[in-house]
Parts: structure tokens; sequence; C-alpha cells
């Protein structure tokens, strides 16, 4: 069905007093648009009651913020409630069981249910591929081990289960090997961040056949161009700026692993 300029801006303006980001521009038919625009509608009065009533001093939008909050932990603390959002959110997150459970608790304020919604869906998540899977994504961007340990971490993987997953890719050497131009790309991008040479090729160097290929490309890059000086010359000019001393200029240079001759030298 299409609906006039003046129904669609009505709509819109409804739309956006609500906050509704994705609003809705088509419908079957004149029923489904009435019934669309009365919803909007009872949303609206209710929105404009509630702002009265703050303007009036009656409530506060903590308290309303409270109530709401109560209304939801209210709603997740039946047991098919929580259920199906425990079941929403593994297709939706992908996550892990101890990410899972922690979800449960928060969404229900009650750590028996959860517990007990927990055991009932456990077994649709199968840790083990979902680790390889994401392992193999980051490896397929170019992540390097300590950022993809740092991302699996945060997604309460079992520690143990993750170093024997990063064990096998380390033993199988470095993912750089046959892949000079994606490590070269990576060494600008961090020279052009104004990291110091010995900060790369820490980033990028977690196991021996990593630390060579690293080294030997940095070795190649920093001969054509000393960026060390020039990333160098951009802190220190940064650093007056701000109006920082010379000592403290120094002190902040090392820690980003810059050399100190070669800091006393662009000081001078």
């Amino acid at each position: 069905m299409n609906i006039t300029d003046k129904q669609a801006n009505a709509i819109m303006s409804m739309e956006s007093f609500l906050d509704i980001i994705n609003g809705r521009t088509q419908f079957e038919n004149y029923q489904d648009f009435q019934e669309y625009f009365d919803l909007l509608k009872k949303k609206c009065d209710k929105k404009s009651r509630l702002l009265k009533r703050i303007k009036e001093g009656k409530t506060s939008f903590q308290e309303i913020n409270q109530r709401k909050e109560v209304k939801k932990k209210k709603f997740y603390n039946t047991f098919e409630n929580l259920k199906q959002y425990g079941i929403n959110y593994i297709e939706r997150f992908i996550p892990t069981k101890a990410k899972l459970l922690e979800k449960l608790k928060e969404k229900s304020w009650n750590e028996e249910l959860a517990n007990e919604v927990f055991e009932k869906l456990k077994d649709l998540i199968n840790e083990e591929l979902m680790l390889e899977n994401l392992i193999n994504s980051y490896i397929s961007r170019w992540k390097n081990i300590r950022y993809i340990k740092e991302k699996l971490y945060i997604k309460k993987f079992d520690r143990e289960l993750v170093e024997k997953k990063i064990d096998r890719v380390k033993r199988k050497g470095s993912i750089f090997e046959e892949n000079q131009d994606i490590l070269e790309k990576k060494i600008r991008q961090l020279i052009k961040k104004h990291y110091s040479r010995r900060h790369i090729l820490y980033s990028l160097s977690e196991t021996k056949e990593d630390k060579e290929l690293v080294e030997n490309k940095i070795n190649e890059i920093f001969e054509k161009e000393n960026f060390d000086f020039e990333n160098i010359t951009y802190f220190i000019n940064l650093y007056k700026k701000k109006g920082l001393e010379k000592r403290k200029i120094i002190e902040r240079l090392i820690a980003k692993s810059f050399v100190y001759n070669e800091i006393k030298e662009v000081l001078e």
C-alpha cells in the first residue's frame, strides 16, 4: 500500500519523538497502516504524559528507568521467559557457556533460576567448535596471537582450552611466512600510529618464526627511511605543546620503547 506524504510525515514525526531509528514505510493494506499508526500514537501519548509528570516534578527519569528495570526483572523471573531470552541470546551472539550463564543471572536477578535455565540450554553450545571457528576467523584477518587470546578471554572461553588451541596454531609456524605483503602492511599501519621499531617487533612477534620474519621486514623498511626519528620528532613536538619539560619527554618516549640515544640526538 502506498501512503500519502501527510501520513508518511505523521509516522516519521511520531517515530522521531519515540527515538525509533528503523521505522516502517511499507504496509500491506490500510488496516496494517492503521494498526501501526494507532500503536505509535498510544506510545506517544504515554511518553507525553510521562514528560508532563517529570516537568511537574511528580517523577524523574531515574525513577522511570528504575521502574522499567524492575518490570524487566519480574518478566524474566519466570522459567519460560528466561529460557526464551537464553535461546534468543545464543542464536544472536553465539556465546560461551560462561557468558550465557552470566547473562541469565544479569537478566533475572535470580541465581537459582538462572542455573536451572542454563542446565537446559548449555548443550546447545559447542565451545570447542566455536573456539576453532573464531581462531580461524581471526587468523584469516591477520590478527596476532596476543589479540586473539585477549578476545577469547573476554568471551569467557576456558583458558586451558584456549591455550591448547593456540599452541596448535603456533606449531604451524608463522602466519606471515607466505604473506610478506600483509606483514609489510601491518608494520606500516603501526608506523603511521607512531609506534617505535621495538614496539612493532614486540607486537607482531609471538613465535620464533614470527620474530625472524618480522625483524627482517622491519629492517628492510627502516633501512629505506628511519621512521623512529620521525616518530620521536612527532612526539617531542606534541609534548612540547603540552608544556612538558625535557626529562618528562624523555621518560615518556622511553616508555614507548624508543631508544635513548636517538631521543637525545633528536632533542639536541
